[in-house]
C-alpha cells in the first residue's frame, strides 16, 4: 500500500496537468471560433452588398421604361439610403459581435444613422 503523500502528489500532478491540457484546449477552440465568426460575418456582409447591388440594377432597369426619370432617381436615392443603413447597423453589430469574442479593445465606431424622410 502506498503512503497518502504518494497518493495526494499523484493525484495532484494528475489534476494539474489534466487543467493545463484543458486550459490550452479552450485557448485553441476560442481562437478557432472567433477566426470562423470573423469569416463569416465577412462572408455575410459581403453578401448582403452583393444582394443590395443586385437590388439596385434591378430597380433602375425594371423601373427605367415605366418612370421618368426624376422620380426614379428619387425612389432609387430612397432605396439605397435605407440599404445603406441597413448594411452600416449591421456592419456595426457585426463588428460589436467581433470585438467582443476576440477580447480586444476597438476604436468606437459611428453609429448608423436613420435616414431623413423626405415627402
Amino acid at each position: 500500500m502506498q503512503p497518502i503523500a504518494t497518493m495526494f502528489r499523484r493525484s495532484t500532478h494528475h489534476v494539474t496537468r489534466q487543467r493545463e491540457l484543458f486550459a490550452l484546449r479552450a485557448r485553441k477552440a476560442s481562437a478557432t471560433f472567433a477566426s470562423e465568426t470573423r469569416d463569416a460575418g465577412r462572408e455575410l456582409a459581403t453578401a448582403v452588398r452583393a444582394e443590395a447591388d443586385a437590388w439596385r440594377k434591378y430597380m433602375v432597369e425594371g423601373t427605367r421604361a415605366i418612370a421618368p426619370v426624376t422620380v426614379l432617381g428619387a425612389l432609387e436615392r430612397r432605396v439605397l439610403v435605407r440599404i445603406d443603413v441597413t448594411l452600416r447597423a449591421l456592419e456595426s453589430s457585426v463588428q460589436r459581435r467581433l470585438h467582443a469574442r476576440s477580447g480586444t479593445k476597438r476604436a468606437r465606431s459611428p453609429k448608423a444613422k436613420r435616414p431623413r424622410r423626405t415627402h
